[in-house]
């Protein structure tokens, strides 16, 4: 019997962790379902867990785990990502309910069939033995939409910070606050000062918020204003500037490419453009007015462009040059929020070639998939050489002078 259970005890420790496999082991409807959920990835690696095939993969530079069963079924796909890269909504809801007292274990991005993508968090209370914890669930714009956590426990803060302040004013028969406001209330009841002496209590009451009040009552309100007004104070007056471009889309771009170099801004229909320089290469990333990445476009150096487009020039082009190549990759969650333009990672190249009979270069554009392979081809067209005009000597041009005659 005692063997029996630790055989028992055995099989379900080894089946808690992963399994490594080579992916000759994996079943070919594993492989076309990785296929289907994904058509220009390729697993890394594959591994076993709970029966089900653990593919590790990489989308969009993105490295995450897609789950899949024996008969290829598409579970679910996990993208951990680090605090910094989480929504700002979503880092303020943690830090507002349940920071300092809690933690964040895991921070993923996940996705699931039919277009289902959502934030997820798994935080637990610190301390030694502590057992709390809980799931936050977010949708891609950072509004919560799921709690198991516990009850949030920044809401008691206020109270305790009051109790506090409270204590000490039993404690103190006459606190110093209060006495400045005397001060204040009988300062006021001075003679109106001119207003060249207006300045002087304003330099001497910098820990005196209701001297500051006394002096200037329109300034409070202004200070009292939502941040959400002067959010968007500072939004029009980004707007009304000369590049025209909103704050947000500054913020989410200095964000994504830190420590840009020459950064210009152009506005393509409802969206905006940045061409910069990021790590030494030339780059352009699109914008949604909202502030939120559409896609980047990278500039490939035309004597090192991707393997793939090489080979399938030199079969198809004789005496080629590449004179443009580009790498297009759109955002993994904005192809999601909008499936229907249908928006692939793509790779574009311009080609010349000399032809004989013409001094202008034959044009010709290219566009290739995700992994490489040719989608389609424009050819450009050939232009005939201008025909040449004969040349006359000034006997003959003496001659027609006197035919004319």
């Amino acid at each position: 019997m005692k063997t029996k259970i630790l055989f028992i005890l055995i099989f379900l420790s080894v089946n808690v962790f992963a399994q490594k496999v080579n992916e000759e082991q994996v079943p070919k409807d594993v492989l076309i379902g990785l296929e289907t959920a994904y058509p220009e990835v390729k697993a890394k690696s594959w591994e076993i867990k709970d029966g089900n095939y653990l593919a590790n993969v990489k989308v969009d530079g993105q490295s995450g785990i897609a789950e899949f069963t024996p008969d290829g079924k598409w579970v679910v796909t996990k993208f951990p990502v680090g605090e910094k890269e989480l929504p700002s909504t979503v880092v303020k809801f943690f830090y507002d309910n349940y920071a300092p007292e809690y933690k964040i274990n895991v921070s993923q991005i996940i996705e699931e069939p039919n277009d289902i993508s959502y934030y997820y968090l798994k935080i637990q209370k610190k301390g030694i033995g502590q057992e709390q914890n809980g799931e936050l669930f977010f949708d891609l714009t950072g509004k919560l939409t799921k709690n198991t956590a516990p009850e949030p426990v920044a809401k008691a803060k206020p109270a305790e910070k009051t109790a506090k302040k409270d204590d000490v004013f039993e404690e103190d028969d006459k606190p110093v606050k209060s006495k400045k406001k005397k001060e204040v209330v009988e300062e006021d009841d001075i003679p109106a000062p001119k207003a060249e002496k207006a300045e002087k209590p304003v330099k001497t009451a910098k820990s005196s918020r209701v001297s500051a009040k006394a002096e200037s009552k329109p300034e409070p309100r202004v200070a009292k204003t939502s941040k959400v007004a002067k959010k968007t104070a500072e939004d029009e007056e980004a707007s009304s500037s000369s590049s025209g471009t909103p704050m947000i889309v500054k913020k989410y771009f200095d964000k994504k490419f830190p420590r840009s170099e020459k950064v210009e801004w152009t506005q393509l229909d409802s969206n905006y453009v940045a061409s910069f320089i990021f790590h030494e290469m030339e780059q352009r990333a699109e914008f949604a007015p909202d502030g939120k990445l559409v896609g980047t476009t990278s500039i490939m150096d035309p004597k090192n462009i991707f393997k793939p487009l090489e080979n399938y020039l030199t079969k198809k082009f004789d005496r080629y040059k590449v004179i443009k190549a580009e790498k297009v990759v759109y955002e993994r969650t904005y192809q999601k929020m909008f499936p229907d333009k249908k928006l692939k990672n793509y790779y574009y190249v311009e080609i010349s070639q000399k032809v004989k009979g013409s001094k202008i270069p034959k044009i010709s554009k290219l566009w290739f998939d995700g992994v490489g392979q040719i989608d389609r081809v424009e050819e450009g067209d050939v232009e005939d050489e201008a025909p040449v005009k004969e040349k006359r000597s000034k006997h003959d041009k003496g001659f027609e002078d006197k035919a004319g005659d």
